[in-house]
């Protein structure tokens, strides 16, 4: 028996909010891994919600599985800052005696 628990959705597909921002900063502060935000900080949430309610049996080993690379950036290390204007090149001085 399975069922889909449509509360930790966090405003869809795709999509994050603050509070699973959060989440995810302090599961990497905890635990020194980088979370993506859009899918697995996702399932990292829920199930340590449903652990927290009760929905294991104590002593259950539960494994999340995650096939990819933590590609998202962390909101923290958005938005990228654009480089400093170019500066040219001091230039020598060419004064002839």
């Amino acid at each position: 028996h399975w069922s889909l628990d449509e509360r930790f959705t966090f405003g869809g597909y795709a999509r994050t909010t603050p509070e699973l921002d959060a989440f995810a900063a302090d599961f990497e502060d905890r635990h020194g891994l980088p979370v993506e935000r859009v899918y697995v900080a996702k399932l990292l949430f829920a199930l340590t919600a449903l652990a927290e309610e009760g929905a294991f049996t104590p002593g259950t080993r539960v494994s999340a599985v995650i096939t990819g690379a933590p590609e998202t950036p962390a909101p923290r290390e958005q938005p990228l800052r654009a480089p400093p204007p170019h500066e040219p090149p001091p230039q020598e001085s060419s004064v002839s005696r």
